[in-house]
């Protein structure tokens, strides 16, 4: 029996192709599935066939990037009191947005797009820092390149 542990490399990998999103760690498993494939004389499947990346991924990074460039420009919109986490307030954030000129996707492709992001935690009604109740999207920011874990404050330039 020493072709099952292969096999449940291969079925390992798989799965975290069809969960993956980001296109360059997709490309990065599915290298190691061909490495593993070639090693046990398997075919490997083609990478289409096992998912496509998220175009919602796309919108996403847009918005974060868009958050960034605001961030760098001195604009404060974190409500969350966690310093883990990232709490924005959709309703809050496009008038910060706009008065910078950057631009903000339609709400309902952007609500898709931000749930099925890895760093999202959930969406909900949050005790802001500056005491009122919010609904807030939330996410963890050790998942956000730039965005900082236990920071004291979203700009990092402060």
């Amino acid at each position: 029996m020493q072709t099952l542990p292969p096999v449940r490399d291969i079925i390992g990998l798989l799965d975290a192709i069809k969960k993956e999103r980001a296109p360059a760690a997709r490309s990065l498993l599915y290298d190691l599935l061909d490495q593993r494939c070639k090693a046990s004389n398997v075919d490997t499947p083609p990478l289409d066939a096992l998912g496509a990346a998220s175009p919602e991924n796309d919108i996403a990074e847009a918005f974060f990037a868009a958050l960034l460039e605001l961030q760098h420009r001195g604009g404060e919109f974190s409500l969350h009191r966690n310093p883990a986490f990232l709490g924005v307030s959709l309703p809050s954030l496009r008038p910060l947005m706009n008065g910078a000129g950057i631009d903000c996707p339609p709400d309902k492709l952007l609500w898709k797009a931000l749930r099925q992001h890895p760093a999202y935690e959930y969406s909900g009604n949050i005790n802001c820092k500056d005491g009122k109740i919010r609904r807030c999207w939330v996410f963890r920011r050790a998942e956000l390149f730039g965005f900082e874990p236990y920071a004291t404050t979203s700009n990092p330039c402060a």
